[in-house]
């Protein structure tokens, strides 16, 4: 089966799309139409982000199933999402009104965005590759930093995800990280850096950012951006798109349930 036949498949069958809408919306907390959704697909070799209809208009949806059937009919390779806003996303208004502080409703989750590529690695590995060495030398380490950092904080809900190329996402998805000061989450990312962290610090201060969530398609390497647990073996915990079996995504399903307590 090729890549684009593999894509559909996945994201028609396969795709904990409702489960990815709950963490979003906080558990249906916040209307699902005004979460900011973006998308990855890719034309050729090219990746290429939607954010809008026509450049003009943010894409809204109201439901679930239909993400779904968009991501189905546009072959979407990746999944975004970000902060919550007052108003649907799909209108001119919206648009005027949007990345303003009266405007946004609730922030993007929580998260720290580790690549390889920022570490100051001896490998041979190029900029976008993350071999054994640098992984288990650096960008696991740096996991486990992060992790003891927030379980001091006194966060429960720890989400350990590898991003399906050069790096992790760490999701923290307790209730009270959404309503940390930018301040406080400028001090967790300084405190980390000097403990030798190099992250993506944008991610986790902006609090409009949006992020690649668990469980889609790495745009370049076609791997799952899966949970991950204790341990991660670059051998056997790397799973392609064509690769992944049905008890793969349920097992994967059930680590990000039981981080929410679902």
């Amino acid at each position: 089966m090729d890549f684009k036949k593999c894509l559909i498949h996945y994201y028609k069958t396969l795709f904990p799309l409702d489960l990815l809408c709950l963490i979003s919306t906080r558990n249906n907390t916040y209307p699902l139409s005004s979460l900011e959704i973006a998308f990855e697909i890719r034309p050729d070799k090219k990746v290429i982000m939607l954010r809008k209809v026509n450049g003009k208009i943010p894409y809204s949806f109201d439901n679930a199933r239909d993400i779904r059937r968009f991501m189905v009919q546009r072959t979407v390779v990746a999944l975004h999402m970000g902060a919550i806003y007052w108003k649907p996303r799909g209108s001119q208004a919206a648009m005027r009104l949007e990345k303003t502080n009266a405007y946004l409703h609730n922030p993007a989750p929580l998260v720290f965005d580790l690549d390889a590529s920022d570490f100051p690695r001896t490998c041979v590995c190029k900029q976008h590759d993350m071999c054994k060495i640098c992984c288990e030398t650096f960008v696991l380490p740096a996991v486990d930093t992060i992790v003891k950092l927030c379980v001091l904080l006194d966060f429960k809900k720890i989400l350990k995800v590898f991003s399906g190329g050069r790096g992790f996402h760490v999701w923290i998805l307790d209730d009270r990280a959404y309503d940390l000061l930018p301040s406080q989450r400028k001090n967790m990312c300084d405190r980390l850096k000097k403990q030798g962290v190099e992250l993506d610090a944008d991610v986790t201060l902006n609090s409009t950012h949006l992020t690649k969530m668990p469980m889609t398609v790495h745009a370049t390497t076609g791997n799952i951006a899966r949970p991950i647990g204790d341990t991660f073996d670059m051998d056997k915990d790397i799973i392609h798109l064509s690769n992944v079996t049905t008890e793969q995504i349920e097992e994967w399903t059930q680590q990000i349930k039981d981080v929410l307590n679902f």
